[in-house]
This record gives structure tokens, C-alpha cells and sequence, in this order.
């Protein structure tokens, strides 16, 4: 297993932060992004999330959060086309994210 930080450009104004993972399991090979939703920012680390979500209550703001987790299959060893699909789906859902995950 792999984690390291990676980004996942949704549109020319949204920029995420997200953690990489490369994971095999039995024959196959996964890719899968994650991050952190806290109110209405993202963050890759869990203790960046922790920190938000402390600050908001405080704050008396939007403190709900939710973990999000696109993976895919690596067909043929092709790393980069899984990190471009997944990279293509995010950007497909994150009007839905901001919608449905206040």
C-alpha cells in the first residue's frame, strides 16, 4: 500500500487536496483518492479535519463532515488512465457533494 498527497483539479476555481492510495488486493491493483469535507472546505488530512470541525463548532458554524473515497481498478498496469477517470468522476460529483454534504 501507497498513500501519498495528490490533487484533484474539479474545475478551473476548485483545487482538492486529496490522499493517493495504491492498493493491491489478491490479482488486482486499485487506485483511490480521499478527502475530508468540513462546512464547506476540504482537506486531506484527518487531523486538519478534526481541527475544522472543533474551530467551526466553536464558531457556532456548519461543523458536519463526511470522508470521501473514489476508487477504481487498474486495468493493464495503466495508473494513469485510473487516476484520470477518478480525477474526471470527482469533477462530475462535486456539485453533488457541495449539494447533498452541507
Amino acid at each position: 500500500m501507497d498513500n501519498q498527497p495528490a490533487k484533484i483539479a474539479a474545475n478551473a476555481e476548485v483545487v482538492i487536496p486529496v490522499r493517493k492510495l495504491s492498493l493491491e488486493q489478491g490479482r488486482y491493483e486499485h487506485v483511490a483518492y480521499y478527502w475530508f469535507k468540513v462546512g464547506d472546505s476540504f482537506t486531506s488530512s484527518y487531523w486538519g479535519q478534526q481541527f475544522r470541525i472543533a474551530m467551526n463548532t466553536f464558531l457556532g458554524r456548519n461543523s458536519s463532515s463526511a470522508l470521501i473515497r473514489l476508487s477504481t481498478v487498474m486495468e493493464d498496469d495503466n495508473e494513469a488512465k485510473a487516476e484520470k477517470d477518478i480525477q474526471e468522476f470527482a469533477a462530475l460529483i462535486l456539485p453533488d457533494i457541495k449539494e447533498y454534504l452541507p
